[in-house]
Formats: structure tokens, C-alpha cells, sequence
């Protein structure tokens, strides 16, 4: 499974949907998760705090990912049909 963590567009949004350790016990579980540039810039993780391995490069697409991971509601209700996580309103 491929999993995406794009930069949230929401002004304002200050959080990020997987913080480096979440990345990190997601990885662990054998899956890959792609973070894209600056998506946790605004919450003070900075991108080298998401790579695996010094050949990593931050990832922005989310295109080919199996499950797109996100803070708010995405515009369009969706990325290409694929799953989104989002956060559960009122909690």
C-alpha cells in the first residue's frame, strides 16, 4: 500500500496529518508513505524529520497512492477515487 500525506491547503491549517513518528510506525508496518514537501512545515517538522533513508526525497504526488491521509476535507470530495482519511468532525 502506498500511503500520501500532502500538504494541507486549508488557510489557516496549521496541523499535519502524520507527524515524523507516526510516518516512522506506519513505515514499520511495512508500508510506504510518501510526505509531501512542507507538508509538516507549519506544525515545526521540518522534511529531513520524514525521510527513511538519506536517498528519500519528499514526495507531493498523490496520483499513484493507494490512501491519501489529510487534516481537512479534500475539495471535490476526493483524489481520483482513491480512499482519503480525514479527521472525524466534533471530536
Amino acid at each position: 500500500m502506498r500511503i500520501g500525506v500532502p500538504r494541507e491547503t486549508r488557510p489557516g491549517e496549521t496541523r499535519v496529518a502524520a507527524t515524523p513518528k507516526t510516518v516512522e510506525v506506519i513505515r514499520g508496518l511495512g508500508y510506504a508513505v510518501f510526505v509531501e514537501q512542507g507538508a509538516g512545515a507549519l506544525s515545526s517538522f521540518d522534511d529531513a524529520a520524514y525521510l527513511w533513508d538519506v536517498n528519500e526525497t519528499p514526495d507531493g504526488q498523490t496520483s499513484d497512492k493507494t490512501l491519501v491521509v489529510t487534516i481537512e476535507r479534500v475539495a471535490g470530495g476526493g483524489r481520483e477515487g482513491r480512499p482519503i482519511i480525514t479527521k472525524i468532525s466534533g471530536l
